[in-house]
């Protein structure tokens, strides 16, 4: 999945913050109607691991964070 800014995905005018990268990939899950994942994610991928936790525990059956970058958001 590429996040906002990264990959082969549009350059956007600000800076994207952790938490709209992490609902970017839960979005990503809907429109592939993925129902919950195995997460896991590197440095920035880390956090957006982590972020998507937060923001649907629900749908993460286990995450793998690796030298994750801090949050700003409590867990």
């Amino acid at each position: 999945v590429d996040l906002p800014g990264h990959g082969l995905s549009d350059i956007p005018s600000r800076p994207v913050r952790v938490s709209e990268m992490a609902e970017a990939v839960l979005a990503y899950m809907d429109a592939a109607r993925i129902d919950a994942a195995v997460v896991a994610g590197n440095s920035l991928g880390g956090g957006v691991t982590l972020g998507l936790c937060h923001l649907a525990p629900d749908r993460v059956c286990a995450a793998l964070p690796l030298c994750a970058i801090g949050t700003k958001f409590p867990m």
